[in-house]
């Protein structure tokens, strides 16, 4: 299979997800039912793809050894509307791998040299190796939108998006230096940047637990350690409330940092 079938937004990549009846050629060869959703007052709600990406996967035997099962898709998909969001692992010829419904404690740990490693509803060890670390870091940022989304309300989230470094974790009280972008939210999806100091020579520096930055930093900065990267993802009420920061920041929206 080639990389292209895996691609978001392509002709197989969709038929993965829609299309019906026998394995014919091309699109066809990808046919994966999505699970039916519960009914709204507009009907019924299709899960969309949020993310969909090349990996090398692997699953690990009952003696702990890593078999390697191919070149395989790797996709989430869900719908804000029903909080249902789900992470597959999926080849050709109506097969998929890996099935696993996403909930906020889903963990999903990014390794050295481009792997993560996660377990599956049936407890069962995987590890994947994406081909560039865009195509990591892009993944790891939907793993945590669809982690805080599955919760009604969506939740915060702080997903490590790198290999976590030794050493002490921040605790609150502790003065912290943070190099950072914020998006907003946008379709479930990260939007505008609305503030950023990546292009400034030295790290934005706070005090944990005295009150100067939002309630979604200092909560989801916990834990970190120096060197370490993460993905937060931050509901209006740990962060700008219902009344937002006019014009930066709209009213109730979500911000993913």
């Amino acid at each position: 299979m080639e990389d292209e079938d895996y691609e978001k937004g392509g002709a197989r990549l969709a038929a993965l997800f829609t299309a019906q009846g026998s394995g014919n050629s091309g699109a066809q060869t990808l046919q994966y039912q999505a699970p039916k959703q519960p009914k709204t007052s507009q009907g019924k709600t299709t899960p969309s793809i949020l993310v969909a990406v090349p990996v090398q996967a692997f699953k690990y035997d009952a003696s702990n050894n890593a078999v390697p099962a191919g070149k395989l898709g790797a996709a989430i998909l869900g719908s804000q509307a029903t909080s249902f969001f789900q992470f597959l692992l999926y080849q050709s010829k109506q097969q998929y791998s890996c099935q696993i419904n996403i909930r906020p404690d889903f963990s999903f740990s990014v390794q050295a040299n481009l792997y993560a490693s996660f377990r599956d509803e049936q407890q069962q060890n995987w590890s994947i190796r994406f081909d560039d670390s865009s195509s990591l870091q892009k993944f790891v940022t939907f793993v945590a939108i669809a982690k805080s989304f599955s919760s009604n309300p969506p939740c915060l989230i702080a997903q490590d998006s790198d290999v976590v470094p030794s050493g002490r974790a921040v605790v609150t009280g502790d003065s912290v230096g943070i190099k950072y972008t914020g998006y907003l939210e946008e379709g479930g999806k990260p939007g505008k940047v609305f503030d950023t100091n990546q292009n400034k020579d030295k790290p934005f520096r706070v005090t944990l637990g005295e009150g100067k930055v939002v309630r979604g930093w200092e909560e989801g900065i916990v834990g970190m350690k120096k060197g370490g990267k993460r993905v937060l993802v931050i509901p209006p009420e740990l962060a700008y409330g219902a009344r937002g920061s006019p014009p930066t920041i709209p009213a109730k929206r979500y911000s993913f940092v």
